[in-house]
């Protein structure tokens, strides 16, 4: 019984193909950006609430605050301190799209 389970793994594990380096970086990259974005959630969420009152709806502000920490994320290359790049391109998110809804509620 359990000469038969070892081959079977055996025969299993020769048809799966060996992971390259540059996959294995590319997958580690994709791992580290995806929990760094997990991981600052909250913060991002913090930063968004100090524009809460704007005459943007607060979903349309988180939305735009998460999708500049995601972008952030995939960004950032450690040339500078991640909290900084976090905060600038977060805030520069937010405070643009107030900007371009303020701008069409003056249309109207």
């Amino acid at each position: 019984m359990a000469q038969d389970f070892y081959e079977m793994y055996l025969e299993e594990m020769g048809q799966i193909a060996p992971m390259s380096a540059e996959e294995e970086a590319r997958i580690l990259e994709r791992t580290a950006a995806k929990r760094l974005v997990e991981g600052n959630l909250q913060k991002v969420l913090s930063i968004a609430k100090e524009y809460e009152g704007s005459r943007l709806p607060m979903a349309d502000i988180v939305q735009e605050a998460n999708t500049a920490l995601t972008l952030a994320a995939v960004e950032y290359d450690g040339a500078t301190e991640w909290e900084a790049l976090l905060d600038q391109r977060v805030r520069e998110a937010v405070e643009e799209a107030v900007r371009e809804q303020e701008a069409e509620l003056e249309v109207e």
